[in-house]
Order: C-alpha cells, then structure tokens, then sequence
C-alpha cells in the first residue's frame, strides 16, 4: 500500500511539472488571452422597409454585398453582421436583390470605414410602391 501512495505522489509531481511546461511564461505554449490589439473589426448593417402596403415589400428579402463575400437577409427588414474584418480599410457595402417596385433611399453602395476591435453601422431604408392587384 505505501508503495502505490509513493506511485500516486509521483505521478502528481510529474502532472505538476508538465503543466508548469505547458503554461510556461515565456509564451512560446501559452494559448490563453494576450495583450495585442485587436486587427479586426466588423460592420452591421441595418435594413429598414417601408411603403404605403406591407403585402408589396420585397416578399424574398435582400443581399448585402461587401468585397469578399456576401449575406442574405431573407425579410424586409432586420440587420446582418460582417464580422473579422481587417481593420483600418474601408468597405462598399452594397444592398442588392431588391425588388422592381423597390428601390434603396438614398446612396448604394456605402463606404464604411473599419476601426480595430470596433462595430461599424450603416442603415440602408427601402421604399416599395404599392403593387396593382386585379381580380
């Protein structure tokens, strides 16, 4: 029996010790949070629609477009979040796929500039005219 107690000692000494290495100050195998800044920041971008008859606002949503991807927003209003990008550049933020009796008030696309560790916003308002139903 006292030679597993000395067994179990050892074996926790030697637990010690490699954890110890692993979290070693010198960084080389440290994972955890660090000091650097942030590179990255992201964007929201916030649709609103609007018009006389909500039965003929964009029944399929809209796209935003921005150079390196794209996201849809599968109704007419709400917001979608562009996340890590580099930051200290500016992006075109385009608002597409909408409907013929639709259109986007006033400027698409939109420049936004990226700060680090920072959430940019740009709103984009739609304006759909009523449709004519017959029958």
């Amino acid at each position: 029996m006292r030679r597993s107690h000395s067994v179990t000692r050892a074996s926790s000494l030697v637990l010690v010790c490699c954890l110890f290495w692993a979290c070693s100050a010198d960084g080389s195998r440290d994972s955890g949070p660090t000091d650097a800044e942030p590179t990255t920041g992201s964007i929201r971008v916030n649709i609103a629609t609007i018009g006389p008859d909500p039965d003929s606002w964009d029944p399929d949503g809209y796209t935003v477009v921005w150079s390196g991807g794209s996201k849809s927003l599968q109704t007419a209003a709400g917001s979608v979040f562009i996340l890590n990008l580099e930051a200290g550049r500016s992006y075109s933020i385009e608002l597409t796929g909408v409907a013929d009796n639709c259109h986007v008030m006033g400027d698409n696309p939109v420049d936004v500039h990226v700060r680090a560790g920072r959430l940019s916003s740009v709103n984009f308002g739609v304006w759909c005219d009523a449709l004519l139903r017959f029958g």
